[in-house]
């Protein structure tokens, strides 16, 4: 198994998640599903991997990344691309995708769903409405079910909503449609929707949370101790290097949350230091070299997904309280940490602050940055935790 750091992972290189599999699958057969798991957890490769088993299965799969898809028509556009991509090709379909091709240039982005379309499948005057309930009522029918997997989903939204003053009511009508969607052809299709910001939290800035709640929420589950020394002991019999279960353990210590992409990084850097065999001192010299300047890249998209998250005002709270937290491995209480804001904001109304804290935790534990019990809130991940103690505090 080769140890893959920034791309997609699939075939003999992915790490098996059976358990998660079957759940999925067992969910599928009447749900549709929303993936809610923190970014860098390996989401993308598990639904690739689960297509391929859904595939063996029998299903058609249509997945697509639409992080690239900047309007509502581009998305329906490549929905119909990834659609005749897997099996679902027809040359209605071609027709619909051509006439919509032709058309984009001339189209009033906020009533995309009357765009005339040129099919012939409904009438001449058929729209693009027409034509896809068209297509999915076909597909409903059909002898086979079809997943729709879409990567980046929350992407598409974030820029729907973006252009003001039209945007939060075209993102609204967008996702009526596609909420009528997924209630009126559920014979047969199932989707998956997913991506690297979270779909509630951003969902929730709209107020329009209830527009996906037909959606089944499932996570991925953390590797067990013992699958991720499986892991580890893979990788490094991929590199013809020796690793003990007690070094593996400890590499298990020094992340704290046991996520495939932590571990990768860590093997990573493991092998950097050039040592045949592996011993318990190469753990800490691999720790803080995947903490050194060069390499804090692999990190910075955590700080930087931020300023996409929150508002200005959210946001420098939510940098006042990870700058806290990172100084403290064993964490603090949430009325610590209310004290702590309002020392930096002392004019601020207690009561206001209160509820701006509680709404921030919900989301950074969300997103993968905390976790919390009922008394203490602290980083999830070690090494996360470090990264921001390096790169923040002075």
């Amino acid at each position: 198994m080769r140890n893959i750091t920034g791309q997609i992972v699939e075939g003999d290189d992915f790490f098996p998640r059976e358990q998660d599999v079957q759940r999925y699958i067992a969910t599928l057969a009447t749900e549709n599903v929303k993936l809610v798991f923190p970014r860098r957890s390996g989401k993308s490769s598990f639904v690739l991997h689960l297509a391929g088993r859904l595939k063996g299965e029998g299903w058609l799969v249509a997945e697509a990344n639409v992080e690239d898809c900047p309007t509502e028509l581009d998305f329906v556009r490549r929905l119909l691309e990834r659609l005749a991509a897997n099996g679902i090709e027809t040359s209605w379909l071609n027709r619909l995708r051509n006439s919509l091709n032709s058309q984009v240039a001339s189209v009033k982005v906020g009533s995309f769903l009357e765009v005339k379309t040129q099919s012939t499948v409904a009438s001449a005057h058929a729209t693009l409405r027409d034509e896809v309930e068209t297509l999915f009522r076909t597909l409903d029918a059909g002898p086979r079910s079809i997943l729709i997997a879409l990567d980046e989903f929350p992407e598409v939204l974030q820029q729907i909503a973006n252009p003001q003053p039209d945007g939060p009511q075209r993102l609204q009508n967008f996702l009526h449609w596609l909420r009528q969607l997924r209630l009126t052809y559920r014979q047969r299709v199932r989707w998956i929707l997913y991506g690297s910001v979270g779909l509630d939290s951003f969902l929730e800035r709209y107020g329009l949370a209830a527009l996906v709640n037909d959606l089944k929420p499932l996570e991925l589950t953390p590797l067990t101790v013992k699958e991720a020394h499986q892991f580890l002991t893979r990788l490094a019999e991929g590199q013809e290097l020796q690793l003990k279960p007690r070094v593996c353990q400890d590499v298990l210590n020094r992340i704290g949350w046991r996520l495939p992409y932590f571990l990768q990084l860590m093997f990573d850097a493991l092998r950097g230091l050039n040592a045949t065999t592996l011993e318990s001192r190469h753990v800490d010299q691999a720790f803080r070299l995947l903490l050194s300047p060069e390499r804090l890249i692999h990190f910075d998209t955590w700080h930087q997904r931020l300023e996409r998250q929150f508002g200005s005002d959210d946001l420098r709270a939510a940098r006042l309280i990870l700058l806290h937290l990172c100084q403290s491995p064993g964490g603090h209480s949430k009325q610590k940490l209310l004290e702590y804001l309002m020392d930096q904001r002392p004019n601020h109304d207690p009561l206001v602050v209160q509820h701006q804290l509680t709404s921030l935790l919900i989301t950074l534990q969300r997103e993968g940055y905390l976790m919390a019990d009922d008394s203490q809130v602290a980083f999830r991940s070690f090494l996360l935790r470090d990264f921001w103690r390096s790169r923040f505090v002075l």
